[in-house]
């Protein structure tokens, strides 16, 4: 607990009229309310672009590899087809010797030396055909990916001259506020402002400083002590719900009497 329940914080012979500090605390909270709500929605629209920036990234690595993964197809469908005019040009020499050859053994070892490379050729031409597939693939992706990373590129330096436009005025606000709020801070009490502080670093997602109507607390809903309730309309001093610890007061034209 900040304070114990009840306790007197702050006295209007510190600060003036009480009631009017407790507005400047309301408008400060209100100011802080409105900064942050800008803030996120800035955050988000910076956050969208982001994300499309990592994609195009992640494109662009995808077809750097995709474009490497086709080079060395392209190397190895080369490599066979040089292969392939090699044994080829084996293959009509050696069918030339056929023609002189004496023996029937030597016959016989230059036709299987023929069958074998024919045999080889026709494994290293379904090879060829099978890459030929796969360069034509590879590059089809490639042109498509080439197309959706300048799609994609376009979209983002649109949505950042959009984000740009459209932020200018929220960046405006966000220097108005920031000058109120010093405003408003240095007509504040330094007691009052730290407890402020204290308060709103403790509910972060909430105000800080809330009414009390009917004796119930707007932050928690939690019923306050009727005593509590009825020096909280005195409008004389600075009271802390005992349930929550925010900052409570009484908001009405005018104050009951002391």
């Amino acid at each position: 607990m900040l304070y114990d329940q009840g306790q007197d914080i702050t006295s209007t012979k510190r600060t003036g009229n009480m009631k009017e500090q407790i507005q400047t605390l309301v408008t400060i909270q209100d100011i802080e309310a409105e900064t942050a709500e800008i803030q996120q929605q800035l955050a988000g629209a910076y956050h969208r672009i982001e994300e499309m920036e990592n994609q195009l990234k992640e494109k662009r690595k995808q077809a750097v590899e995709r474009e490497e993964t086709v080079s060395v197809w392209k190397i190895s469908y080369r490599d066979f087809d040089l292969t392939l005019k090699s044994n080829n040009e084996m293959v009509l020499r050696s069918q030339e010797r056929l023609k002189s050859v004496k023996t029937n053994r030597e016959y016989q070892a230059l036709l299987k030396e023929v069958e074998e490379l024919k045999k080889q050729n026709a494994r290293i031409e379904d090879e060829m055909i099978k890459l030929m597939g796969d360069i034509e693939s590879g590059e089809a992706q490639l042109a498509q990916s080439a197309t959706e990373i300048q799609s994609l590129a376009a979209e983002i330096e649109a949505e950042k001259l959009a984000v740009e436009e459209s932020t200018q005025s929220q960046r405006l606000r966000l220097k108005e506020l920031g000058e109120n709020k010093s405003r408003y801070t240095v007509k504040t009490e330094p007691g009052l402002l730290k407890l402020f502080n204290r308060v709103r670093s403790i509910h972060s997602r909430g105000n800080a400083v809330v009414q009390a109507i009917d004796a119930v607390c707007e932050g928690c809903h939690m019923n306050i002590p009727h005593q509590l309730y009825n020096e909280l309309q005195r409008c004389d001093s600075i009271k802390l719900c005992p349930n929550c610890q925010r900052i409570i007061y009484w908001q009405q034209p005018e104050c009951a009497d002391k």
